[in-house]
């Protein structure tokens, strides 16, 4: 069925966790924060472990902007890992 006006075109993108990908359904108005939960539940990482998704370039994404706003596109390899976690 082709996209319409009610139902957006979603695409992939492929996150890579610890030398392992899986591809995931998305929306460029999604938030990453939205991304980074269906990933850490399909690889088993509890939510309160630091981690955080990462561009190819290295940069990490922020949790409170869409995907669109993050820079993803479609067919995109995000990479998720461990954070250092900021001290004050």
């Amino acid at each position: 069925m082709p996209p319409t006006a009610e139902a957006p075109a979603r695409t992939i993108v492929v996150v890579d966790f610890n030398g392992n990908d899986k591809e995931f359904h998305w929306r460029a108005e999604e938030l990453v924060q939205t991304l980074l939960h269906k990933a850490r539940a399909h690889f088993g990482v509890p939510a309160d472990f630091p981690t955080a998704l990462f561009n190819q370039a290295g940069r990490e994404l922020p949790e409170g902007e869409t995907l669109r706003q993050a820079g993803v596109e479609p067919d995109a390899l995000l990479v998720m890992r461990q954070v250092t976690v900021k001290g004050g």
